[in-house]
């Protein structure tokens, strides 16, 4: 996917600087991007909830998610992954006996989309967000402004591996933890997000032109698609 995003940049004559904004496993994929390409047109970059820098527990990361509930996960997919779907987005979106911060609904819509992806294609994106070590490309994050955004209730990447080290090995980072929040905190904590998201795209993001919009700092006119928060 990373390289996808270096030629749609590099062949992209409208797009001056973007900014990426790294949802989940996106957050990986951002740090591998920089890494091997450099920060090029990135004005800034925003991981959400994101995998990095390791989410699989090692002798040198104690916090991480046990090998056992890595090998479950795995399991439950190959089993029934539409079974595995209902149970594993009540986890994401933290709802549960008495808290519901989504609807009925918005559940039913992330088995959907999930469900659209093939077991392959499924059992490859758990191997790889809960196998994949980023520590070696952290550094990569060094030039470049940084928003890190992590629910502390996140059960599916847990804070403490996750947005925690992140702070640590990007010093100059934003760092904002959610009390509460799960995986899922744009949907359920969407307005704080929406905002957080914004104030610091405002502040660190430089011109961005996409045909005849143009927008630095506030937005005028419509909001670009390409930072709109969801």
């Amino acid at each position: 996917m990373h390289r996808g995003l270096r030629t749609l940049l590099r062949n992209s004559e409208h797009i001056s600087f973007t900014s990426l904004r790294s949802p989940w496993a996106g957050a990986g994929e951002a740090a591998r991007y920089l890494t091997r390409y450099g920060r090029g047109k990135v004005s800034s970059v925003a991981l959400v909830a994101g995998v990095t820098p390791i989410v699989n527990q090692t002798e040198d990361n104690p916090n991480g998610v046990p090998k056992a509930k890595l090998e479950e996960i795995e399991k439950g997919i190959r089993k029934d992954r539409f079974e595995f779907f209902h149970s594993f987005f009540k986890d994401f979106y933290g709802v549960g006996v008495v808290n519901k911060p989504t609807s009925d609904q918005t559940l039913a819509w992330a088995e959907i989309v999930a469900g659209q992806a093939s077991l392959k294609a499924t059992l490859d994106s758990a191997k790889a967000f809960g196998q994949t070590d980023f520590r070696p490309d952290m550094t990569s994050f060094a030039s470049v402004p940084t928003l890190i955004i992590h629910g502390t209730n996140d059960k599916t990447v847990p804070i403490a591996t996750s947005g925690e080290q992140a702070a640590k090995m990007i010093p100059h980072a934003t760092y904002k933890p959610y009390d509460g929040a799960p995986h899922g905190l744009n949907i359920t904590h969407k307005e704080r997000f929406n905002r957080d998201l914004l104030e610091f795209l405002s502040e660190n993001s430089e011109t961005v032109e996409i045909g005849n919009f143009r927008s630095k700092g506030e937005t005028q006119g419509e909001v670009n698609p390409s930072v709109r928060p969801h």
